[in-house]
């Protein structure tokens, strides 16, 4: 593997890192429910690590992390603790009208099977690098 080809595919995976921090079209819970009064009347999306809390007759509760989020419309197809993507209509006292829900399945095993893919790259790179003399080089035999 030559210098060149490691060094490219280090910088793509910088800059797809950093393209993925600020590219998202999606608020958090917090950010919605301390300036309720920014996003009122705003179509938002809300898919990073959104659960369903707990089920009533009008709508649900979503939480990530301490944050909750009241939603109002109908919870058909979902249950508490589901993984979910939503997308709705924010009012002026932090309350999100639904537009759509979608529930992650098998949310656990993609993440279990992205770390995989993170370990294996892991891998690739500390056998393309060696430490010698004190600074760290790229492995010509690798």
């Amino acid at each position: 593997m030559s210098k060149t080809r490691i060094r490219i595919g280090l910088i793509g995976l910088c800059l797809l890192g950093i393209y993925a921090m600020y590219a998202a079209p999606t608020k958090n819970i917090a950010t919605l429910v301390n300036a309720p009064q920014k996003y009122a009347g705003q179509s938002v999306e809300i898919y990073i690590e959104t659960k369903i809390d707990a089920i009533d007759d009008t709508g649900f509760w979503i939480r990530q992390g301490r944050n909750r989020l009241r939603v109002l419309g109908p919870s058909t197809g979902i249950k508490a603790n589901d993984f979910v993507s939503i997308s709705g209509i924010m009012d002026s006292s932090a309350v999100m009208h639904l537009k759509s829900v979608r529930p992650a399945k098998g949310r656990r095993l993609k993440m279990a099977i992205s770390l995989l893919g993170l370990g294996l790259i892991f891998l690739l790179i500390i056998t393309a690098v060696e430490w010698k003399d004190g600074t760290l080089r790229i492995n010509e035999n690798a």
